[in-house]
């Protein structure tokens, strides 16, 4: 019992970490890609595109921390996180800054 969680642990939850990444990074492009066609003022359409690129980061450092560990790659793994966390620190910040500039 014991071998076969430690093999859906080991086999089965990095490709769907990365599967989920991928979707996630799909999802962000095509939401950015409608909402800044559809905004029309330019706070607006800079505000559709940085929720977005959020989005997109995330998704491409769940797939980072996926592949990481399928190649049993410590260190991209390690970075992936570090360089996802930063990424959302930063993108939050410009969101909180467009949002007040649309008030």
């Amino acid at each position: 019992m014991v071998s076969i969680i430690v093999y859906f642990w080991n086999y089965y939850t990095p490709k769907l970490l990365f599967t989920f990444g991928i979707v996630i990074t799909l999802l962000g492009i095509y939401w950015g890609i409608v909402r800044a066609r559809k905004e029309l003022k330019d706070p607006g359409r800079a505000l559709a595109i940085a929720q977005s690129l959020l989005l997109v980061l995330i998704g491409l450092s769940i797939m980072g921390v996926g592949i990481g560990w399928i190649w049993n790659i410590d260190s991209l793994l390690f970075l992936s996180l570090i360089i996802g966390a930063q990424e959302l620190l930063e993108t939050s910040i410009v969101i909180s800054a467009l949002k007040s500039s649309l008030r």
